[in-house]
């Protein structure tokens, strides 16, 4: 994942209603962290490695929706042309 701006919106993997928008950058031991709120949260304080393990930006959220409906009809689209048991 790329170095996210500030007022980028991500989300959390697995809970796409949870989204949250980034407040600040700041160094800290020459680690990135990102200050991060939602509506319903507080300031949350997480390294750029936390966020690249449970977090998505919207961007790559909706990429990956559209890969997933694709996929899905292909598949429907050729299980009527084959008759494949599952």
């Amino acid at each position: 994942m790329e170095e996210l701006e500030i007022e980028e919106e991500i989300i959390r993997k697995g809970i796409i209603k949870e989204s949250y928008f980034v407040k600040e950058k700041k160094l800290v031991n020459n680690i990135l962290h990102y200050i991060i709120k939602s509506a319903n949260s507080g300031d949350v304080i997480l390294s750029k490695y936390a966020i690249e393990k449970d977090f998505v930006t919207k961007k790559q959220a909706l990429e990956d929706s559209k890969k997933k409906k694709f996929m899905h009809s292909f598949r429907n689209h050729i299980s009527k042309l084959l008759p494949i048991k599952r």
